[in-house]
Order: C-alpha cells, then sequence, then structure tokens
C-alpha cells in the first residue's frame, strides 16, 4: 500500500511492533479505496523518527491522528476528508513528488479553515510564511503537541 512505511528487519521485534503500529494507523486513517479519515489531525511526512516521536506524542495527548508517509496517498485522502483541524508536513519531499506546499494548498481548497504546521529543515522556513506555523525538524514531540494545542486553542 502506497504511504506504508516497511521497516527492516530488527532485533528483539521493535522493528515488527513499530510496523504494526503504522500499518494499524494507515488502516485507520486510509480513505483510499473511499473511506474517510476519521482524524483531526493528519501528519505526512517521511522522516521516522519524527513520525515515531510525535504522532506517539499527539496520541499520547489524547488528538486523533492520521499519518501518512508519501504525500500522494495523502493527497488523495484528504479529497474525501470530512474533519480535519490540522496539517503537519514538510515542505520538501523526494523528487517526483509533489512537495507539501502543494498537499497545503490542495487540502485548504476542501478545507479553508485548516490550520498547518511545517516541520522541516530551517533553510525552507521562509516558504511557510503566511501559510502556516513553522518547526525546525529537531523539534521534540512535547514541543509539537505544545504547538498543535495552541493552533487549535486559537
Amino acid at each position: 500500500m502506497p504511504g506504508v512505511r516497511r521497516d527492516g528487519p530488527t532485533e528483539a521485534g521493535e522493528g515488527r511492533q513499530r510496523h504494526n503500529r503504522h500499518v494499524n494507523a494507515i488502516r485507520l486513517a486510509s480513505c483510499l479505496g473511499g473511506k474517510q479519515v476519521p482524524a483531526q489531525i493528519v501528519v505526512v511526512h517521511d522522516d521516522p523518527d519524527f513520525l515515531d516521536g510525535a504522532v506517539t506524542a499527539l496520541r499520547t495527548a489524547g488528538h486523533d491522528v492520521a499519518l501518512f508517509t508519501d504525500s500522494i496517498s495523502a493527497t488523495h485522502a484528504l479529497k474525501d476528508a470530512r474533519l480535519i483541524e490540522v496539517l503537519i508536513t514538510r515542505i520538501r519531499f523526494p523528487e517526483g513528488t509533489p512537495h507539501g506546499l502543494a498537499l497545503v494548498r490542495s487540502a485548504l481548497l476542501k478545507h479553508p479553515n485548516l490550520k498547518v504546521l511545517f516541520v522541516a529543515a530551517p533553510t525552507t522556513q521562509h516558504f511557510a510564511e503566511g501559510i502556516g506555523e513553522f518547526l525546525s525538524m529537531s523539534v521534540k514531540p512535547a514541543k509539537v503537541v505544545r504547538t498543535v494545542d495552541r493552533m487549535l486553542a486559537g
């Protein structure tokens, strides 16, 4: 399935547990095939360390989170989504795939009140100006949660 991160073999089943968490999240969140994204927060990012930390922290804080590891799967899913309050994404994705700005523009057409948080390389911060908030890739998961909570409150 596009967008599902597959971990390589690791010791002590850690990779399998991480893989299962992501596959289950994708199954719950996927709207490919006509199912809706049942999430208030959608995270579209391809950095596994960021995904693991941020998604776990957001869910621990009580947020509903759908995650996608590529912008193509997310674009398809966001077209049919009913309720999305916050989109967290990066600015640049691998060559040949839509960048985060295109993803955000597409999502804003259907969800004009959508709040956007970019988590990306500091050198790309200027692209986020006037579109959404920006955090550097080195951000701690707790700061992502605080930023999302503030965005939802305001």
